[in-house]
């Protein structure tokens, strides 16, 4: 939850790579932050104009 602001501030192209690195400070695996990751590219197709089915 603490990452989800990404997808508000940066566009999808960046979203992932910023989201990845934000969360890596304190989500050390792949399991912890890749997650975080999928939720900050949905947010930022949803606020681009994406619908809920397509951001998913």
């Amino acid at each position: 939850m603490r990452v989800a602001p990404v997808g508000l501030f940066y566009p999808r192209e960046q979203a992932f790579k910023m989201a990845t690195d934000f969360d890596a400070l304190t989500h050390g695996h792949p399991s912890g932050y890749l997650s975080a990751d999928a939720l900050d590219i949905m947010i930022s197709l949803i606020i681009n104009g994406s619908d809920i089915d397509e951001a998913v």
